[in-house]
């Protein structure tokens, strides 16, 4: 009987702890001035499925990669997008970047108050 409560709470520990961790891991996280730059391109082009220029901003992750002026979790977002374009899953590579954007939006800090 002490092994079967044991094994509930573990359980229950478990599906706490992974509730935890989806929530705080949720969303993309803030990105640098290319990353924001590349988003902006990437959804003009998923919104007009334009294959060529998909190519384009695909090399232009690649050599910001190299250069290191892209963050690796940036470059590994950005591919993960470019990749669901390029297998044309356009609108969910479109809803992905949109996403990354609005993820960039901060609450403004509140005005003072006025007496």
């Amino acid at each position: 009987m002490d092994t079967r409560k044991l094994l509930i709470g573990l359980s229950l520990l478990l599906v706490l702890a992974g509730g935890l961790a989806w929530l705080l891991n949720r969303g993309y996280g803030e990105v640098s001035q290319r990353g924001s730059e590349v988003a902006i391109s990437l959804l003009s082009i998923c919104n007009r499925q334009d294959l060529e220029r998909l190519a384009t901003i695909e090399r232009l992750v690649s050599e910001s990669s190299e250069a290191g002026t892209m963050p690796p979790r940036e470059v590994r977002w950005f591919r993960n997008i470019i990749d669901d374009a390029k297998s044309q899953r356009w609108e969910r590579a479109a809803a992905s970047t949109r996403q990354l954007m609005e993820d960039q939006v901060r609450p403004a800090n509140p005005l003072p108050q006025l007496d």
